[in-house]
């Protein structure tokens, strides 16, 4: 399934990951294969949070690799970045998009209160990219397609009187329609998202067993 996926490209990018990983002064010989993967998460953040660190700003270019904190950006390629990210999409996933967990109860329970046809406009804030990649697997996303979420990211979900519904995502608000880095939001990556009827397993009736969820997540 999609879980021996993972697994199988975890071991066709250990190579790749060890020569990147050493280019950085680190030896991650004796780690594990879906670990080393996993990391790439952490590595493309990091690599956005360097972006975004760059006295060039706001100008709408990507910050040169002698600007601000640079180690990642001064010392591996292009190429070695965006497989990072391919990285960190494919591992993220496999672990919300193809989750029944996620997908059922985090998921579920936000898209729950997203598609409630009482009261007023609906705002929820999160300081977490999980949450919008929870709430996109119950609306039927399997497949975590480029760009991977960045700083800002953001679903518009609008509900009109028809009946209907229109969702929509802006992955990356921070970044033009080329990838580079710019100072106010950018709407040439929204996207429409199609909503699927999903079979959503209920999330735990009391808040303590809700907030455990969280924790794990």
């Amino acid at each position: 399934g999609d879980h021996e996926a993972h697994s199988v490209r975890a071991r066709s990018r250990r190579r790749s990951l060890e020569n990147m990983y050493a280019e950085l002064n680190e030896d991650h010989t004796e780690i594990p294969d879906s670990l080393l993967l996993y990391w790439s998460c952490y590595l493309h953040c990091l690599a956005e949070a360097e972006a975004y660190d760059c006295e060039a700003l706001p100008e709408p270019s990507i910050c040169p690799a002698t600007k601000g904190r640079n180690n990642l950006r001064f010392n591996l390629d292009w190429a070695q970045l965006w497989e990072c990210e391919r990285d960190a999409r494919a591992t993220w996933a496999a672990r919300f998009l193809n989750v029944g967990e996620h997908r059922g109860f985090v998921g579920g329970w936000l898209r729950r209160k997203l598609f409630m046809k009482e009261g007023g406009p609906l705002k929820v804030f999160s300081g977490h990219d999980y949450s919008i990649l929870s709430v996109l697997a119950a609306f039927g996303l399997s497949e975590y397609a480029e760009p991977a979420l960045g700083f800002g990211a953001y679903v518009v979900v609008e509900l009109h009187q028809s009946g209907s519904v229109d969702v929509k995502l802006n992955p990356a608000p921070f970044r033009d329609a080329k990838n580079r880095v710019c100072a106010s939001v950018d709407t040439s990556r929204v996207r429409p998202v199609v909503v699927e009827d999903m079979d959503l397993a209920e999330p735990p009736s009391d808040d303590a067993a809700l907030r455990a969820l969280g924790a794990s997540a």
